[in-house]
């Protein structure tokens, strides 16, 4: 009787002895995938910030106007200099989707210029004589020009602010944006459609105007803007 209860026991504690290493493999193989979910989170993170590098610009210093040497610095006097900015407020920045908070593209003569967004400015010295000013807007329809004549020796401003008109013909669109599926499929060709359309045969067209201010009203504004470059 004896003999057969210690032969029960060595029989269990055997039985438990090869079960015993079934829970640790279990948990090794948890330890494993949360490693494995541990490294993929780590690469996608990764992942985003190398695209975050890519697209994000470079720093930016931001010198207040009334700090910029070119404010107070004579101009030479072969060249016209030109101080090109954008204040806020805008009006609600309900003018068309996303605009506000990106900014503008300024090409003097068909060549880059300078970027303005909300609350920035920035300065330049060129050739006096006529030009061809130009702001707009990447990805949206249309763009808005105007012929400059710039004087030696001297300053000139101009300020960049969004067009009413153009907002509004992108309206429908936006409703169309607002309906399940199809807006999603039709939505943004509507938008675009109506703004191209408004701009159309429009020498100032596009998200943006720009034209030239009286230095003593541009100067008050200017003030507590800071420098795109």
């Amino acid at each position: 009787m004896q003999a057969t209860e210690r032969t029960s026991h060595r029989k269990a504690a055997k039985d438990r002895a090869a079960k015993a290493p079934a829970p640790e493999i279990a948990v090794s193989h948890r330890r494993i995938e949360w490693n494995l979910a541990g490294t993929g989170k780590a690469a996608m993170g990764a992942l985003f910030l190398l695209l975050a590098a890519c697209t994000t610009p470079g720093p930016k210093h931001h010198l207040p106007y009334p700090d910029h040497p070119m404010n107070w610095e004579p101009v030479p006097a072969l060249s016209a200099r030109l101080t090109v900015y954008r204040t806020s407020p805008e009006g609600p920045t309900w003018y068309f989707p996303f605009a506000a908070s990106r900014s503008s593209i300024v090409q003097i003569d068909g060549v880059a210029l300078g970027t303005v967004g909300i609350d920035e400015y920035f300065i330049r010295d060129t050739s006096p004589g006529q030009h061809v000013l130009r702001v707009e807007l990447p990805g949206w329809p249309g763009a808005c020009e105007t012929s400059i004549d710039l004087t030696a020796g001297k300053s000139h401003l101009f300020e960049v602010a969004p067009r009413r008109s153009y907002f509004l013909a992108t309206l429908p669109g936006q409703v169309v944006l607002g309906v399940p599926i199809v807006g999603a499929v039709v939505g943004p060709a509507a938008v675009l459609g109506g703004a191209a359309a408004e701009s159309l045969g429009q020498a100032c067209g596009g998200p943006f105007s720009i034209a030239a201010v009286e230095v003593e009203t541009a100067r008050t504004k200017l003030v507590n803007l800071r420098s795109s470059d």
